[in-house]
């Protein structure tokens, strides 16, 4: 066996570690490639390496991506620590641990910090299109839509203010349900609370654009229908006193079932609908 073949067989066997980090597999990979210009495509470095197609593309991808984030991979990012693991002492509130961001995530964050950098001399932005909700406005590149409701939540807001003022320069797109499940009613002080809890943690001024969302039970859909024909008033003067104040800018509804957008499209609510 040759020093190249011995060098092969040690490359393709360190991709089946359990403990290899997604940046050491791919940059094993991206050695693997230069000791054999021939494996030029996912396909023939899987064939060799016996990983899947997929996983090697994303792989590769990894490889290119920004120093951020592979910093990120390989030495973590400084989060909050999660609300479940605070013991209530003083300093629980600044309290924050590493992560370390997987694949997926990566990748991500990879195409968010693509779209932070892409504009030419004509202002041409990536943008995340919201029927009717930006019809008027500039596209600027956008990070939504994103929701407390999930865990890599917290590893994006830090990614945000690890990118320092640029985060000024997206748009917002946030997730957010009042009633939220197992609440009955809509109430406009949990609603202020909600968007507040979002600007805080993202660091922002303004969120660009609110997916609402009625949720309580969905099983029950008359209840939902009846509780937003009885609230309608009250929820469209919430949203309208947001907007006045500059808190958010557009509001679109996700209905969750064909009725409940029947009845907002009927009543002129929000800016649009998310399907």
């Amino acid at each position: 066996m040759t020093d190249d073949q011995v060098l092969l067989f040690g490359l393709a066997e360190n991709m089946f570690r359990a403990d290899i980090s997604p940046l050491d597999a791919a940059l094993g990979l991206v050695t693997l490639q230069k000791l054999k210009p021939a494996l030029s495509s996912s396909a023939k470095i899987a064939e060799i390496t016996d990983l899947r197609p997929k996983k090697v593309e994303r792989l590769l991808q990894l490889a290119s991506s920004p120093e951020v984030v592979q910093k990120g991979v390989s030495d973590g990012i400084k989060v909050p620590v999660d609300p479940d693991q605070k013991d209530g002492d003083d300093d629980d509130e600044a309290a924050e641990e590493t992560r370390t961001l997987d694949l997926l995530s990566a990748l991500q964050f990879t195409r968010l910090h693509q779209a932070l950098k892409i504009r030419s001399d004509k202002g041409e932005y990536v943008n995340r299109v919201v029927p009717r909700a930006s019809r008027n406005r500039p596209a600027r590149p956008s990070c939504g839509p994103c929701s407390t409701g999930y865990d890599p939540f917290a590893r994006f807001c830090a990614l945000v203010r690890r990118l320092g003022g640029r985060r000024l320069e997206m748009q917002h797109v946030v997730k957010l349900a009042e009633p939220h499940f197992g609440d009955v009613l809509f109430d406009e002080g949990r609603l202020r609370a909600k968007v507040d809890a979002y600007l805080a943690d993202l660091a922002v001024p303004r969120i660009d654009v609110v997916q609402w969302m009625w949720r309580g039970d969905l099983k029950q859909e008359e209840a939902r229908l009846a509780g937003f024909a009885r609230q309608y008033d009250a929820i469209q003067a919430a949203f309208d006193a947001l907007r006045t104040e500059g808190m958010i800018g557009a509001a679109v509804t996700f209905p969750y079932s064909l009725g409940f957008a029947d009845a907002v499209l009927s009543v002129h609510f929000s800016h649009g609908l998310e399907s």
